[in-house]
């Protein structure tokens, strides 16, 4: 795999991921790989000041994702913890002419990385669970299938899963403007059992019922009308 060093990100709008823990993944409702993400990765080979460089040149940036030679995740430096990190005495000094890993090593803590296919409200929860200090990180995301790692934003998972929330919401609002529901006394016939509808008129049971729910029907016979029919045919034919 080659290390797309250092370039300006990109948001993307991702297409595949696969597994990336051991967490189950959600079947229901958008995954992770429906997120837009951001796109920077260094290797261990570069010197501390490379990440400074790339945070002023870009001051989107979120984070950073830091690779080792195979292209597995070492870790992520999130713009944030790393200006506290520069802010504090002598640190700019004594990171910036040592190698990345280093800085991660000592700096950060390990990142939540979490699978593609995971549903956004199940890696919400995961991220809000971690401890307060980390829990508006950046989410390291994973694609199996091209071994390639990709950042999400806290705030743009926030966003994505109150989407989710507003689309399902007006999904049952269009449910439940669908159902009509049967109040009140209905007029019945005590012989055909045709019902008086609003009209006047009268329709057959199941014409009344299907125009007034959602309810649709099948024919059969039940046990004592199948003898009684059989009975029936049976003397017909005598």
């Amino acid at each position: 795999m080659s290390l797309d060093d250092g370039q300006d990100f990109t948001m993307i709008e991702p297409v595949t991921t696969t597994s990336c823990d051991n967490t189950e993944s959600t079947v229901t409702g958008k995954s992770l790989a429906t997120v837009p993400f951001q796109f920077v990765h260094l290797s261990t080979n570069h010197m501390a000041n490379k990440i400074e460089d790339r945070f002023e040149a870009n001051a989107e940036l979120s984070g950073i994702i830091v690779l080792d030679d195979n292209g597995d995740l070492l870790g992520m430096i999130s713009r944030k913890r790393f200006m506290e990190l520069y802010s504090k005495p002598f640190r700019k000094d004594l990171y910036n002419k040592k190698p990345v890993k280093l800085l991660v090593k000592y700096g950060f803590d390990e990142p939540l990385c979490l699978d593609g296919t995971m549903g956004i409200e199940q890696a919400v929860q995961l991220a809000l669970s971690r401890n307060p200090e980390l829990v508006y990180e950046p989410v390291v995301v994973r694609d199996t299938i091209g071994h390639t790692f990709r950042l999400v934003e806290m705030h743009t998972l926030l966003m994505e899963l109150a989407k989710e929330f507003e689309a399902q919401n007006e999904h049952l609002r269009d449910m439940l403007s669908r159902v009509r529901q049967l109040e009140g006394i209905i007029s019945i016939c005590m012989y055909c059992k045709k019902i008086r509808n609003d009209t006047q008129s009268w329709e057959q049971l199941e014409a009344y019922l299907s125009n007034h729910s959602e309810a649709q029907f099948s024919h059969g016979l039940c046990p004592e009308c199948y003898e009684s029919q059989m009975k029936e045919l049976k003397q017909s034919k005598t």
